[in-house]
């Protein structure tokens, strides 16, 4: 299934360690397989992604303009809400740093 962007515009991008392509939208997230030449929608709903970050150990965090994700095989957790995620910075010893705005 080749999921179209329609008017959606690309905030940010990250390339995975698995060679995925994250593209964080403001109308959700998607990923692309380059081998494949497959765009899939990941079901976050209609968010407004503002933040993509990859952990050492391969958690992605996604951070919108009202919530911060995490995903993990094809499983998505929600941290926070209320909060627009500006910033998300993983320390050498493994913390998750976060930068917010109160919307």
């Amino acid at each position: 299934d080749n999921t179209s962007f329609g008017d959606a515009s690309v905030n940010t991008a990250l390339s995975t360690s698995t060679g995925e392509i994250l593209l964080g939208t403001n109308e959700g997230l998607f990923q692309y397989s380059p081998i494949l030449n497959l765009v899939t929608d990941l079901k976050l709903g209609e968010v407004n992604v503002t933040q993509l970050f990859e952990t050492a150990d391969g958690t992605l965090w996604v951070g919108t303009d009202k919530e911060l994700y995490s995903l993990n095989q094809d499983n998505h957790q929600l941290f926070l809400s209320n909060q627009f995620v500006t910033v998300i910075y993983q320390r050498t010893n493994g913390e998750i740093w976060l930068g917010l705005r109160q919307e």
